[in-house]
C-alpha cells in the first residue's frame, strides 16, 4: 500500500551512502590523530564525504586538541564551531589551514626549545595556547 518498487532500493542506497560517509569520516579522524595527515590538509581537500562535517570535529581529532583549545582557535578566526567544511569559502579554508600550519610550526619549535631547556611535560600543553594568534570577539549572529 503506497510502496513503489523504487522505494526500497532508494532508501537502501541512502543508507549505504550514509554508512560510507561515516566510515570515511572515522578513517580521516583516525589518520589525523595518528599524524598521517594534518587537519589543514583535510580542510583544504574538497572531498564530498567531508562537506557536511563540522570544522570543530576535524580540529578536535588532532592530538592535544580539546573543546577549549578548539573554541579559542575558532574565536581567533571569528568562526563558529558548528561551521561545516563545505560551507566554508576558499578564503576561510586558507585562513584556517594557514593558522593551523603556523601553530604546528611554532609548537614543534617550542618542543625542541623546551627539550634544550629541560622543561617538563606540563609546559607542552601551555605552549600551544601561547603560540596561537590573539583572540578576538566572536561575531554576533543576525536573525
Amino acid at each position: 500500500m503506497g510502496s513503489r518498487p523504487t522505494d526500497g532500493p532508494q532508501h537502501v542506497r541512502a543508507l549505504e551512502r550514509a554508512n560510507h560517509v561515516r566510515c570515511a569520516r572515522a578513517l580521516i579522524k583516525r589518520r589525523i590523530a595518528r599524524g598521517d595527515v594534518t587537519a589543514a590538509e583535510v580542510i583544504l581537500s574538497h572531498r564530498w564525504e567531508l562537506e557536511s562535517m563540522r570544522l570543530a570535529e576535524v580540529l578536535r581529532s588532532q592530538r592535544q586538541w580539546g573543546s577549549k583549545r578548539c573554541d579559542e582557535f575558532l574565536l581567533a578566526l571569528t568562526m563558529y564551531e558548528n561551521k561545516s567544511i563545505g560551507s566554508m569559502t576558499e578564503r576561510q579554508r586558507m585562513a584556517v589551514a594557514a593558522l593551523l600550519t603556523a601553530n604546528t610550526g611554532a609548537m614543534s619549535w617550542n618542543r625542541s626549545a623546551r627539550a634544550d631547556l629541560g622543561a617538563g611535560p606540563r609546559c607542552s600543553a601551555l605552549t600551544g595556547l601561547v603560540a596561537q594568534a590573539p583572540l578576538g570577539r566572536r561575531p554576533r549572529r543576525n536573525g
